[in-house]
């Protein structure tokens, strides 16, 4: 008796796949991969610089392990008055034209203020594993690396830079003599990964007004 209802599949008819239902097994697929991925990064930002700190005092490297703690208090300080030129000549007048409805100018401003936070994020970083290796003479290179990974990321915890300390540590740990510029070029590629989805996200905002034009 029809009552209102879906119709029912016949007896031994089969139902089609849901689309739906397979979406979701894909989207839980990616997220396991994620988390697995993050976990040695977790176990770096949470123990890296703690373990290589006491390694390399267990080795009596007493210099690097007083300047790897004088650093944060000069990165609070430095690093800030670095960005400062980004933030008055790029990323305030970026603001101000988008507010008046200059998207195209304020897009270009905010990409030169993320330029210039990831050349400063970049000098940083690469400085302390090249400061850090100067001590280092032989045995194991993992106390020297942990130790510099939590000097590169402190100032930048709310920042991509982890992405690109990982790169240089799988540089230095798998090539052979990697000079300072190899270094460089492992921190930029996830930067400018990260860099290359921030103008494409600006890009897409700009086009949700409809318009490329300053108002009339």
């Amino acid at each position: 008796m029809a009552d209102g209802s879906p119709q029912e599949h016949r007896k031994g008819q089969s139902c089609p796949p849901q689309k739906g239902f397979v979406m979701s097994r894909s989207e839980n697929a990616i997220a396991a991969v994620i988390g697995l991925l993050s976990i040695p990064v977790m176990l770096l930002n949470f123990g890296g610089a703690i373990i290589g700190g006491i390694w390399l005092t267990i080795l009596g490297n007493w210099g690097l392990l007083v300047l790897g703690l004088s650093s944060i208090f000069i990165s609070s300080f430095g690093i800030s008055f670095a960005l400062m030129p980004g933030l008055l000549l790029f990323s305030a007048p970026g603001v101000f034209a988008m507010e008046k409805g200059r998207y195209v100018i304020g897009l270009l401003a905010a990409l030169l203020g993320n330029l210039w936070t990831d050349a400063v994020m970049t000098v940083w970083c690469v400085g302390c594993f090249v400061v850090a290796l100067g001590y280092y003479s032989d045995g194991s290179v993992w106390p020297y690396l942990l130790w510099a990974y939590g000097m590169a990321t402190g100032p930048w915890t709310y920042m991509a830079a982890r992405e690109g300390v990982i790169g240089i540590m799988g540089v230095i740990l798998f090539a052979s003599h990697p000079s300072i510029i190899d270094i460089t070029i492992a921190f930029c590629i996830p930067i400018s990964v990260v860099l290359i989805l921030q103008v494409g996200m600006a890009i897409a905002l700009v086009k949700s007004k409809d318009t490329f034009l300053s108002p009339a």
